[in-house]
């Protein structure tokens, strides 16, 4: 049947893409293909190479966005990339590493959490949910909600009358110890299922080199065979330098996490 013929599909494709340019009289179209790892290796070559001929006929006007986990060469063998070897031109020398939240946008995305649900934090409490998730958008969502699940045990912990929401914000409570306040959220947040779930994704996309230099900052062990692999991890903003100029694992909690694994395998 036409519906089921993938020519077809293409056909239509370049007929809207078409008429965004000539009816709509748009300047530039960008398709962002997110999230695509399973799709850029199990996909028919077909598609991929339809997708360069789609862009060689709009050029410098028809722009595709990849968002994946790992870079696209680790996620394909040699004779995948061979296959989508016209696409992939397109894309390669443009790849960046995402890196993590600046800490204003970090603090932006806190903001907009608590507005959503109407659950203002004291500036003591977002300081410490920023610290531990290290600004890594699903590690600072995940470790809000498991705050907001369990927020009484965590008061109760604190202590001294003290209230982890700004209940009136005309008058604030009062600030206890930072460094107080940041131990007990931390030790709530490291054992949250939502928590490990996401430092799960992101030790999963890690490649085998990455998980360990990550190991042998925790265990002590020699990363001096990895200087490349460190290099990538710190322009992903996943390492950064300490005091001591050495350098640490972005957030406390995936610290932990990582810990873990490592005295698994010990």
């Amino acid at each position: 049947m036409v519906e089921d013929d993938p020519k077809w599909a293409y056909r239509w494709l370049a007929r809207a893409v078409g008429t965004l340019f000539r009816k709509l009289a748009l300047r530039n179209v960008a398709f962002l293909l997110d999230d695509i790892d399973r799709l850029i290796v199990n996909l028919d070559p077909a598609l991929f190479r339809q997708l360069k001929s789609l862009r060689d006929r709009h050029k410098d006007r028809l722009s595709y966005v990849v968002a994946t986990r790992r870079p696209v060469p680790d996620l394909c063998p040699k004779d995948r990339l061979r296959e989508i070897d016209g696409f992939y031109k397109l894309i390669k020398a443009n790849t960046y590493p995402l890196g993590l939240y600046h800490p204003d946008d970090a603090r932006d995305m806190v903001h907009t959490l608590m507005r959503r649900v109407d659950y203002a934090l004291t500036t003591t409490v977002q300081h410490a949910l920023i610290h531990e998730s290290g600004s890594h958008p699903g590690l600072l969502r995940a470790a809000f909600f498991a705050l907001r699940a369990n927020r009484a045990l965590v008061e109760a912990q604190v202590g001294g009358g003290y209230r982890l929401r700004v209940a009136d914000p005309a008058q604030p409570p009062e600030e206890p110890d930072m460094y107080r306040v940041g131990e007990i959220i931390h030790d709530m947040l490291k054992a949250d299922a939502g928590i490990r779930e996401e430092c799960y994704d992101i030790w999963a996309g890690l490649d085998t080199y990455e998980q360990i230099v990550f190991e042998n900052l925790v265990t002590g062990g020699a990363s001096g065979d990895h200087e490349s692999v460190i290099a990538g991890l710190a322009q992903k903003r996943l390492l950064k330098a300490g005091g001591d100029g050495k350098q640490q694992i972005f957030s406390p909690l995936f610290g932990e996490y990582v810990r873990e694994i490592a005295t698994r395998r010990s």
